[in-house]
């Protein structure tokens, strides 16, 4: 029995989407649009308490390489901390995941705790914006756990 497959942009799209939702090459960056929403997110927890330091931009910057396999210079990042809106509506916290898969989703909480934790404790502001995100996105709690349990080992082998 032999398998057709058409040998044109169109069938060589179809097979690297179906190879993508399956969840082959792990090594492969994120892609741009899932990228741009853990960068928006990573942005709106670290101006919770007002402002984005330099240090914090080179924080996300850093974590969103790692994360996502993308990079963004500090300008990307900083135009993009200054379009955050303070007080988000409960839609605009599902609306950060709309669209993703749970594996992006999952990249996008551990990118926030890092973000979080990177100060050594989370401030209320902070945490309000991340368990809201979680319960957005439809993450349950012992997902969460687990994530916050990476994020923190992260950190540490990270030296911060």
């Amino acid at each position: 029995m032999r398998i057709f497959f058409p040998r044109t942009a169109v069938g060589l799209t179809m097979i690297r989407r179906i190879a993508s939702f399956l969840g082959f090459d792990p090594e492969k960056p994120l892609r741009k649009k899932a990228a741009a929403r853990v960068l928006s997110a990573m942005c709106h927890v670290g101006k919770c308490d007002g402002i984005i330091a330099a240090a914090e931009v080179a924080l996300i910057s850093d974590t969103i390489q790692r994360l996502t396999g993308r990079s963004f210079a500090p300008t990307e990042i900083m135009q993009m901390a200054d379009q955050t809106r303070p007080n988000l509506e409960p839609q605009d916290y599902i609306a950060f995941g709309t669209g993703l898969r749970a594996e992006e989703k999952a990249v996008m909480i551990h990118g926030v705790l890092s973000i979080a934790i990177s100060s050594g404790r989370i401030f209320p502001a902070e945490y309000v914006f991340v368990t809201t995100l979680a319960h957005g996105l439809g993450m349950h709690g012992t997902d969460f756990r687990r994530m916050l349990g990476l994020a923190i080992a992260d950190m540490n082998a990270r030296g911060a």
